[in-house]
């Protein structure tokens, strides 16, 4: 190429009277000459020219000048363009002479397409993989899909802890994702066991010298389902991220355990610590700074990033966390009786349970994949919370350096959480919604069906999974929501009500107030943003629901994905929202909704601050009474009416966690259950606590009362039997 200076440019003008007319006029290398802003240098080869403006560098080479981007072209200036080989090389007046090519088309939809450039491909340390160009808010993004970071959990390997990926010798085609792992209720995402693998975005060139914030995410239902590829990345990593996501194992695949060294269990949580891993080890090739690390968690996703937080074995490589919709708090986050859903398991599959884990473990592994997820359905459909696979405290069969839930969440919260960790928690206004996507027959029962299935399976089944079952405890529940309706649509409502304000609202208001005290800089937001139902239950239900900020947060791509419909202009407004949120924070510990928001101060418990994600204004205290009426009175009434009783001559104690394999109670005072019966979560903590006292005073007078009887029935024998005029 010629050193820079003066160029002749020949332009092709639309013709007049039929003949073309040339024109000539000098060009300086990084001079737009008479070109608009837009124009580019492109390299492209012969084929993909077009006719128009033609800069001659000199007698032997000349480079196209195009307005715009055209397909094949990839801006980069100053390439030479060889002459056809059939012309003369110096004679470009053939040029002239070519009609003018038509328009280029608009820009098809930012769908992957292979790019052979060799800068998509990254050597990592299990070897070379080739990426694919994506193309999201007008920049090209550089993905890299489907990377495999532990071995196939197949064979001997299935029910077993990760193994780590050994590599490959040619370059890895990473330009699709991997399936899910196998799961019920999955449709449209490709599932099958070897599904352990990273998927990666990148606003640049992986060679780029520039350092960029990771956001890693992590999502997932209730331990049941996750499949990362619904939520595709490339338009948040064009907000100057690199994301990370990663496919785990859940239900039986990932969290079966028979409480032993053989059916260990909490296998998603080691899957999640192996890609976690790999992040450390590679994420640097892909333009990611180490020290600015954020561990994003949905859902189930969350709950594993605390219990990734509370974990002293080791707790990652990330500097900040982010807790949408969920926390190692909620109820449905850690299993209390594993065996119990091992053993039905074991039914379903017609595995023996009396032999021991190893028979078990052998009978599983010879079940097709197929029959387990139909196993684990039925196991979903009983409505058991004792049938749940989720974490479990391991560390009574496992050594201390191999446990990975040491201790159950709340103390481990208050003992184990990192201090240098900020954490910003945010939670939807309907996030119960995902029960309609649960439990999919709600949307077709009558009014008396729903009724009925409401009092006898949905409100002892939330208030078991908190242990805090009780006949008084349900109740008060059925009071507080299910007899507000009259029609089937309210039903609806309030049993979303129901299940976000027991297994989301509340558990993340008391995951707030433990971080806070733990000295965590803790952030909360609250969304409200009007959405769509990411899971098409159809129950026609309104508000903020669960996992919508997922699909606002990668749209438009997930959202597209999701409901085959354009963002309107108050759904991009929430998006950007969210996306500033996680650039923020990512980058600096400290959240920013928009330019001209009002500072977003820390939440505390003597200031529980939150911000609006709709709004962007910052408040005080979000639904104090509903949450202190889960967080506060419910446990302590479960509690009360199942303090210890005794009879005489036996030291038999009742331990006061009623579940459905053991219904029976002790027995509650008529007085006590009345004045249950008036109790409302319209109230506000002091009057919670004041209603407390009134029942506790009221037991007090009853056993006064007892004993007074008992006292004077003692004296009037006396009297009677003369034993005190004997005296």
């Amino acid at each position: 190429m010629t050193t820079p200076g003066p160029y002749h440019i020949r332009t092709n003008p639309t013709p007049v009277h039929g003949q073309p007319q040339e024109t000539e006029e000098r060009f300086y290398r990084g001079q737009s000459a008479d070109m608009d802003r837009e124009t580019k240098i492109s390299k492209c080869p012969p084929q993909n020219r077009s006719s128009g403006l033609i800069v001659v560098f000199g007698p032997e080479e000349e480079v196209l000048v195009s307005r715009g981007t055209g397909p094949g072209m990839n801006q980069e200036a100053g390439c030479p363009l060889a002459p056809p080989p059939s012309l003369p090389p110096l004679d470009k007046s053939y040029l002239l002479s070519l009609p003018p090519s038509p328009p280029p088309p608009p820009p098809p939809p930012p769908t992957p397409t292979l790019c052979s450039s060799p800068d998509t491909t990254v050597r990592l340390r299990q070897g070379l993989v080739r990426g694919v160009v994506q193309v999201a808010s007008n920049r090209e993004i550089y993905a890299y899909l489907g990377i495999p970071y532990a071995k196939p959990p197949v064979g001997e390997l299935r029910f077993q802890p990760p193994r780590r990926h050994e590599g490959w010798s040619d370059p890895l085609d990473a330009t699709q994702f991997g399936p899910a792992c196998p799961q019920p209720y999955l449709t449209g995402v490709p599932v099958n066991e070897d599904c352990l693998t990273v998927n990666v975005w990148c606003p640049v060139a992986p060679q780029s010298y520039r350092r960029y914030p990771v956001v890693v995410l992590l999502e997932g239902e209730l331990f049941l389902t996750s499949a990362p590829s619904r939520f595709p990345a490339q338009d948040l990593a064009a907000a100057d991220l690199i994301v990370v996501s990663l496919n785990y194992r859940t239900n039986a695949f990932g969290f079966l355990t028979w409480q032993d060294r053989t059916l260990p269990g909490n296998l998603g949580l080691r899957d999640q610590s192996l890609a976690l891993q790999w992040v450390a080890e590679n994420v640097d090739k892909f333009g990611g700074d180490l020290g600015r690390v954020t561990l994003l968690g949905h859902s189930a996703g969350a709950a594993s990033a605390g219990y990734h937080l509370v974990n002293t074995n080791g707790q990652g490589p990330f500097q900040q966390m982010i807790l949408m919709s969920g926390s190692l708090l909620s109820p449905w986050a850690q299993s209390r009786y594993p065996r119990d859903a091992a053993e039905r398991l074991a039914e379903h599959l017609n595995c023996g349970s009396g032999f021991g884990s190893a028979f078990l473990l052998r009978c599983f592994r010879d079940r097709d994949t197929q029959q387990i997820v139909k196993a684990v359905e039925r196991l979903v459909e009983d409505g058991n919370p004792r049938y749940l696979f989720a974490p479990v405290v391991d560390s009574g069969y496992l050594r201390g350096g191999e446990s990975v839930v040491p201790l159950a969440p709340l103390p481990a919260l208050l003992r184990n959480a990192n201090r240098r960790v900020p954490l910003l928690i945010t939670l939807a206004q309907n996030d119960g919604s995902v029960v309609l996507y649960v439990k999919r027959e709600i949307c077709h029962m009558t009014l008396d069906d729903l009724t009925r299935y409401g009092r006898e399976v949905l409100v002892p089944l939330v208030t078991r999974l908190g242990a805090i079952g009780a006949p008084a405890v349900d109740r008060m529940v059925e009071y507080a929501y299910l007899d507000k309706a009259e029609t089937k649509p309210e039903l609806v409502t309030e049993i979303v009500k129901l299940f976000t304000d027991a297994l989301f609202k509340a558990p993340q208001i008391k995951m707030a107030e433990g971080a806070s005290g733990r000295g965590l800089s803790t952030y909360l937001a609250v969304n409200t943003f009007l959405s769509r139902d990411i899971y098409a239950t159809h129950a026609n239900i309104t508000g903020a629901l669960h996992g919508s900020e997922l699909a606002y947060l990668f749209a438009p791509s997930a959202y597209r994905g999701l409901f085959n419909l354009p963002l309107t202009h108050n759904e991009e407004r929430i998006s950007n929202s969210l996306k500033r949120m996680v650039y923020s924070f990512a980058s600096t510990g400290q959240p920013v909704l928009s330019q001209y928001a009002p500072r977003w101060g820390r939440f505390t418990r003597d200031t529980p601050t939150y911000a609006s994600l709709e709004s962007g204004q910052i408040h005080q205290g979000y639904q104090t009474h509903q949450v202190a009426f889960w967080n506060h009175l419910l446990p302590e009434m479960a509690q009360l009416v199942s303090l210890p009783t005794t009879t005489p001559g036996s030291s038999t104690t009742y331990t006061g966690t009623p579940t459905s394999a053991s219904p029976s109670f002790p027995p509650v005072p008529l007085t006590l259950c009345l004045t249950l019966a008036v109790i409302t979560p319209g109230l506000d903590t002091a009057s919670y606590q004041s209603a407390v006292w009134v029942l506790v005073a009221i037991v007090l007078i009853l056993l006064g009362i007892i004993v007074a009887y008992i006292v004077c029935s003692r004296r009037r024998k006396m009297l009677n039997s003369g034993t005190l005029n004997g005296s």
